[in-house]
């Protein structure tokens, strides 16, 4: 069983939530197929505070990426981040029988999904 973050703990990293494993187990819809997950680290560039702190280096974002086959025939490509107490979720899908021709640009759209903390944008 695995102890999600306090309630008054903001969740900053999807990770707070667990393995990748148990957030799609929270997040992606009963019945689903998992045909393909992976954990991805991205580094955020280091940021001048414009205190006496100065320059510093915030911690890496998770990102966990799933590829699913739902029951109603489509194949979905989901992206999963947190940051500032929100989790965001990003999918891109086509039916299965399209899925080799849209798939890649699917994938590609899915792993270019990134948040930034400081103004609260999802690009």
């Amino acid at each position: 069983m695995h102890h999600y973050p306090h309630p008054q703990q903001q969740l900053n990293d999807i990770s707070q939530y667990g393995d990748l494993q148990e957030v799609a187990n929270l997040l992606l819809p009963r019945g689903s197929r998992v045909v393909g997950a992976e954990r991805k680290t991205v580094q955020r560039p280091p940021r001048d505070t414009g205190t006496i702190r100065g320059v510093v280096t915030p911690p890496p974002d998770t990102v966990y990426r799933y590829e699913v086959l739902l029951n109603n025939g489509l194949h979905v490509s989901v992206a999963v981040a947190a940051v500032k107490g929100k989790v965001y979720l990003m999918g891109a899908s086509a039916p299965n029988d399209q899925w080799r021709e849209a798939g890649p640009l699917l994938v590609a759209a899915a792993d270019s999904f990134q948040l930034d903390p400081k103004y609260n944008v999802i690009y």
